[in-house]
């Protein structure tokens, strides 16, 4: 595995800019493995179910909810790190094939 994937891989998960700066660094290097696409997929269901929940949760209260709901999106966001430092693809619990199936059009 070249270093370019693993770290497009890591950035992925790393807060909604590192997403977009892992996937345009994934296009002008041309290094649009099946391994950093797998990640820029998760990576990108995470940043987005973490922009829902904020939004969601700036107009209702909730804030025990909402900070299991944020403890649980880090820890997948951990996961997840910690699958591409590894070189594994491994899918999120519970959404991981779900945001495969979703975002195809990540290339």
């Amino acid at each position: 595995m070249d270093n370019d994937s693993r770290n497009i891989a890591v950035a992925s998960y790393i807060t909604p800019a590192g997403w977009l700066v892992a996937l345009l660094v994934r296009h002008f290097c041309e290094a649009g493995t099946p391994f950093a696409i797998f990640h820029l997929r998760q990576g990108l269901g995470l940043n987005l179910l973490l922009c829902i929940a904020w939004i969601v949760f700036k107009f209702y209260e909730f804030w025990v909810v909402e900070q299991i709901v944020y403890v649980l999106i880090i820890a997948s966001a951990i996961y997840g790190i910690a699958g591409a430092v590894n070189e594994r693809m491994l899918y999120q619990f519970p959404l991981g094939r779900v945001f495969e199936k979703i975002f195809k059009f990540v290339r």
